[in-house]
């Protein structure tokens, strides 16, 4: 998701990797020229990108894009959904690897990003092919009729676990559920750095393993960079953004317990996927980390 409309990163940020975000992307547009049919799309996203780096919108990594793009390919979805539209620049990317006369819906609640993603997908020829749904994805999800294929899953991060239960109901057997930026750029990690996190039941058959902690670089203040997102509102763990790089170290310091709060809650959307019964579940840490789950 790209993420929910907002703040958002600055050009030239590394990723994970350590790769420069720019260039990457660059890269990634090329690809799509060396096919005649994605040329104008391209076209369209080399110019979506000077506009998101000018407006300081967020776009989805380049490493996050090239895990998913290999995914749609071996998938070949019919039916796509995205739930976090901002300006459309990743639901553009996934046009590219639907199957035959497959569509891409993608949802928004940011009605300012909902005019400015329809045109950027008219201008791509795609407006018969991506439908932008405006409203908030809680009051959409239970509405949807039929089932999707793939669903990209990059909204506000502390809303993933209400969000859930919606989108298994409208995910087919067999489709595939990727949900971007839950490991929150360390906040929910667990001690010893990246690794695969799985929930695990106690001895009394509740509760999970993870770490309700904050990582030592999140009391160093101002000049911390984490590229997870805004992080706005109180205390309701609404998190926005696909690569952000906006400073967020003054605001750790300043009120801590929102944070604490969204980790808690991505944390518990990871619970969630790992011990449903209906779901083969996994989390990776590419780009600010990837949910990815198969529907048995």
């Amino acid at each position: 998701m790209s993420g929910r409309g907002g703040m958002s990163g600055r050009s030239g940020m590394s990723d994970m990797s350590g790769r420069s975000g720019r260039g990457d992307m660059r890269e990634a547009e090329d690809v799509l020229v060396s096919s005649g049919s994605f040329r104008m799309r391209a076209d369209v996203l080399r110019e979506m990108k000077t506009y998101a780096e000018a407006a300081f919108i967020p776009v989805i990594k380049p490493d996050t894009w090239a895990f998913l793009n290999l995914i749609g390919n071996i998938a070949k979805p019919r039916r796509v959904l995205e739930i976090g539209t901002a300006m459309g620049y990743s639901a553009i990317l996934m046009s590219t690897f639907i199957c035959g006369e497959g569509t891409v819906d993608t949802v928004e609640r940011d009605f300012s990003m909902v005019a400015l993603a329809r045109s950027y997908i008219k201008k791509a020829g795609l407006d018969s092919t991506i439908r932008v749904i405006a409203g908030e994805a809680a009051d959409i999800l239970p509405n949807v009729g039929g089932s999707y294929d793939l669903i990209f899953l990059d909204a506000a991060k502390g809303q993933y676990p209400e969000l859930l239960p919606g989108i298994l109901r409208i995910l087919c057997k067999g489709g595939i559920l990727i949900a971007d930026n839950v490991l929150y750029k360390g906040l929910v990690e667990e001690a010893k750095g990246m690794v695969t996190l799985r929930g695990q039941q106690g001895a009394a058959g509740g509760g999970s393993d993870y770490m309700d902690t904050m990582p030592a670089w999140a009391d160093q203040g101002a000049g911390t960079w984490i590229d997870a997102g805004v992080v706005t509102g109180d205390d309701q763990g609404t998190a926005t953004g696909a690569d952000t790089g906006t400073c967020l170290g003054a605001d750790l310091q300043a009120d801590p317990r929102k944070h604490r709060t969204i980790s808690s809650r991505l944390r518990q959307f990871i619970y969630d996927i790992e011990n449903n019964k209906s779901l083969i579940s996994c989390v990776i840490p590419v780009g600010d980390g990837l949910a990815v789950c198969i529907k048995k």
